[in-house]
Formats: C-alpha cells, sequence, structure tokens
C-alpha cells in the first residue's frame, strides 16, 4: 500500500517536471552572483546547487537506478562542501574539498543532461515537454562546464587571465561560491562562441575545454533543431497516414 502512495506521489510530481527543473536552473543561475553577500555564502550556493540537482534527479525518476547515482552524487557534493564550511580538518583542505565537491557536481549534471538527452531524440511528437527538456539539456551543460573551469581554476589560477583582474574579492576564501558566477558567465559566452575576450584561457587544459565546448555547443543547436523538425515532420506524415482527410 505505501509503495502504490510513493508512486501515485512520483507520478505526481513528474507532471512539468522539466518546467520545473528549467525554473530551479535559470533562479541558480539569476541568485548566485548575490550568494557572496551572505556570511555562508559557501553553504547557500551548494544548497542552491543541490535543489537545482534535486529538480534533476527528478527529471529522471522514471529511471530509478540511474536517479539513485544521481542522488549520490549530490550528497557527495553537498556534504563535501558543508565539511569544508563549518569543520576545519587536517585531513583535507578547502581546495581540495571544494574540488571534490565540483567534480561529484560536474558529473552529476553531466550524468542528467546526458539522460535527459535521451528524451529529447527519443522517437514521438514533439511536445512541450520534450521542448523544456531540450532546453534543460542546454542550461546543464552550461552549469556543469561553469563548475569544471571553476575545478581548473582553483587548482591552477593561472589558467585563466582577466582583464579587468582577478575574480577574487578582498580576503575571498578558495572557494567556488566566490568565482562560479565568473565562470558560469565565461561558459555560456563560450558556449554560445560569444567571445568577448575579457576571460580568456590561458593554459593548455583550459584552452582545450574552451574550443570543446564551443564544438560541441553549436553541434547540440544544429543536430536538436534537424532532429525536433524531423519528428515533427515523422509526426504529421503518420497523423495524414491515418487520416487521409487531412491532406491538402
Amino acid at each position: 500500500m505505501r509503495d502504490l502512495s510513493f508512486n501515485k506521489l512520483l507520478r505526481t510530481a513528474q507532471r512539468g517536471r522539466f518546467q520545473t527543473l528549467f525554473v530551479s536552473l535559470i533562479l541558480f543561475s539569476l541568485m548566485t552572483p548575490f550568494i557572496k553577500y551572505s556570511t555562508f555564502e559557501g553553504l547557500f550556493f551548494y544548497g542552491l546547487l543541490a535543489l537545482s540537482l534535486a529538480a534533476a534527479v527528478l527529471a529522471v525518476s522514471d529511471q530509478r537506478s540511474l536517479a539513485y547515482l544521481a542522488s549520490v552524487l549530490l550528497g557527495i557534493a553537498f556534504l563535501t562542501t558543508t565539511w569544508s564550511t563549518f569543520f576545519e580538518s587536517s585531513l583535507i583542505s578547502k581546495v581540495a574539498a571544494n574540488t571534490i565537491a565540483d567534480g561529484t557536481a560536474f558529473i552529476a549534471f553531466a550524468f542528467t543532461a546526458t539522460l535527459i538527452l535521451g528524451t529529447v531524440v527519443k522517437p514521438g511528437p514533439v511536445t512541450t515537454d520534450k521542448i523544456f527538456a531540450a532546453v534543460c539539456v542546454y542550461l546543464l551543460s552550461g552549469i556543469a562546464w561553469g563548475l569544471l573551469y571553476v575545478l581548473v581554476y582553483l587548482n591552477d589560477p593561472s589558467s585563466f587571465m582577466f582583464s579587468y583582474g582577478e575574480p577574487w574579492r578582498e580576503n575571498a576564501p578558495n572557494e567556488t561560491s566566490s568565482v562560479f558566477s565568473v565562470f558560469c558567465y565565461f561558459s555560456f559566452v563560450t558556449m554560445t562562441t560569444l567571445g568577448y575576450g575579457d576571460i580568456s584561457p590561458a593554459s593548455d587544459l583550459s584552452r582545450t575545454l574552451a574550443w570543446l565546448q564551443a564544438v560541441l555547443g553549436q553541434l547540440y543547436i544544429a543536430i536538436l533543431i534537424a532532429r525536433l523538425v524531423g519528428m515533427h515532420a515523422q509526426t504529421v506524415h503518420e497523423q495524414m497516414q491515418r487520416d487521409p482527410s487531412t491532406k491538402k
């Protein structure tokens, strides 16, 4: 009986799941620049990140075993940053803690984006859910790549050059929440190939990540539009086959 109630609750929550994920990702991106004014900016940052990942897990919850894996990655990211925020430990440095947290969050975002992409390219009519899912994949990819840039920067600050000076605030801790908004901006600017030039990759690794993101971002848009148009044409063709009266 309890399983039936849980399944009913899950089905209810899954309605509009991609719209929920879309809203959570937009809110996360908009609120991130203001987190730095909070006392516990690291905790608030990963709290918002956890909410976005929870929405991502809900979006793929019909594949339960894979959703469990995404949840584990989410838990590791949140617990690691909570530890680094509230506890001083000789076992792990703040940079190491943020590296683990960013790495697991990146994997979780990339993993859920891949699962949602499977829903987008699945044969069938082009519905509102499918369109929101496609947009969510794009947003998840940009945020995940931003975390990857932060990961590179925390471990090698010389990997990027800034025309306006280093992004650290005075006396700011070496943690993701202090610079994520900068690299999230750089991620989407790179993915859309705007290239303002205010942030430039300066190492082999950061340059490779930048050109790879730019190429994949353009390929995603081109291939996705072709796929959605093809699926829509196929749906119209099947409807016309079933109902010849719709032919002009």
